[in-house]
Order: structure tokens, then sequence, then C-alpha cells
């Protein structure tokens, strides 16, 4: 099964503790236990990045590098066409990041796994989408 984990997920496993750090640390285990086919897009990485040094938590050169360990898939042509198709179909309340990451769930085949509330209403409209609870 491949998979696309959004950011909510990885930051609360890495960053500052909050209400998910236990069930993302839970998920993460049982996923690494289990194999399986994750899926990095860039701009999960970077938002990953980002939130981790503005709240100064981790070591940002090794969590980089578990990041591109994945392979990153980036930003390309397809994932802007299939955008422009969603789009014109229908009024998605989903901000830009949250419809590029549901978009490239659904090109590349994968379910999004992520705590975000606004992905797990509306990005079931795009692609396979669940939270991390097992």
């Amino acid at each position: 099964m491949k998979l696309l984990i959004d950011s909510s997920v990885y930051i609360s496993l890495m960053g500052k503790k909050d209400i998910y750090s236990s069930p993302s640390e839970k998920f993460m285990l049982t996923l690494e236990e289990d194999g399986g086919e994750v899926i990095m897009p860039s701009l999960v990485a970077a938002e990953i990045v980002s939130v981790l040094a503005k709240q100064k938590t981790g070591n940002l050169s090794a969590v980089t590098q578990y990041l591109f360990d994945f392979g990153i898939v980036s930003l390309d042509e397809s994932i802007l066409r299939e955008m422009l198709k969603i789009s014109l179909k229908s009024v998605l309340a989903l901000k830009t990041s949250d419809l590029v990451i549901a978009v490239t769930a659904r090109i590349t085949d994968a379910t999004l796994i992520t705590w975000d509330k606004k992905l797990l209403k509306y990005a079931p409209e795009i692609c396979r989408v669940q939270s991390p609870k097992i």
C-alpha cells in the first residue's frame, strides 16, 4: 500500500508534543514493521522543515536527511494539470497547499494520512484519506 503522510503527522511526531504525538508514533512504528511505500511530496518536506525550525525542536540536519531518504516527489506539470481539472469541476474548501498534497496522493495512487481536519473532510473528493489512528 502506498501512503502519502501529511506534515501534520510528522510534526506531531518530531516537533513539540501535542495530543497527536503518541498516536503518530504508534502509527509510524506500525508502518515501519509492516512496510509499505511512503510518498514524500516536496511541499510536505518543506512544511516539516519550516515548522520544526520555528519550533526549534530536533536536529534539522537529521530530519532533512530522513526526509530525503524517502525520495522526494516534486510539484510538476502533471500535478498542476490535475489541480486545474479538479478546480474547474468544483469549488474546493482546501487551501492551495492542501490541494497540492491531495492531488499528489491521487496521481501517485497513494492514501493520504493526516490529522488535518479540513483534509479529512474535503480531500475524499480527490483521493483516499484517513487519519493515522490504528
